[in-house]
């Protein structure tokens, strides 16, 4: 098994292994941490993520900040492969995609380019204290923020994850775009230049 496989195999069974009501109570202290955080106040037009099986759930951050008049965002995925950002509204409905994850429907209008976002909550299935990150293996993410490595200031990309899903040392890809912070239930670890560093 090559190493990213077997990562990816050693963080899906770190997430699995955690019961029902462990998963709620850290996603509801992920929530807490990050309105309390230094990017919060900050931020203006916001991309989560909608929850797929045992993901951390950031809904009610979404509904916070909605509440806050923030502008939010929901990737979807296009046939091509692409991944676009659709705001979420009071009237928005949802649709199951075709990876099974829900989504906005489809309205143009309502698109943000990638680089108009300035924070962006990421999935993942590991990180480390490096802010490496591991996905699913689809490359979407990567794809999407792959401006970003030319130095590019904005969005800020956040990595939301179980304290569980950190890794010893990720196996990173060229093609793997790093993070600028990432957010547990245990606290916040982040690029020093500017910004709080939490020990973790």
């Amino acid at each position: 098994m090559d190493p990213r496989t077997q990562a990816r195999s050693d963080c899906r069974a770190a997430r699995a292994a955690l019961s029902t009501s462990q998963r709620e109570a850290a996603s509801a202290a992920v929530c807490k941490r990050f309105r309390a955080s230094i990017f919060y106040p900050r931020a203006r037009r916001i991309a989560f993520f909608w929850p797929l099986g045992p993901e951390l759930d950031l809904r009610p951050l979404m509904q916070s900040a909605l509440r806050h008049h923030k502008q939010c965002y929901l990737p979807v995925v296009r046939p091509n492969g692409e991944m676009v950002f659709i705001r979420v509204l009071p009237d928005t409905r949802f649709v199951r995609g075709p990876f099974g994850i829900t989504e906005p429907t489809w309205l143009p209008e309502r698109i943000l380019p990638a680089h108009c976002l300035d924070t962006v909550c990421m999935p993942l299935l590991g990180f480390d204290l490096q802010l490496n990150r591991l996905g699913m293996g689809g490359g979407y993410y990567d794809r999407a923020f792959a401006f970003k490595r030319s130095n590019a200031q904005s969005p800020i990309l956040i990595g939301t994850a179980f304290a569980c899903q950190q890794y010893s040392a990720l196996p990173i890809a060229d093609w793997d775009i790093p993070l600028d912070a990432v957010i547990t239930e245990r606290g916040l670890l982040s690029k020093p230049q500017g910004l709080p560093r939490t020990s973790y």
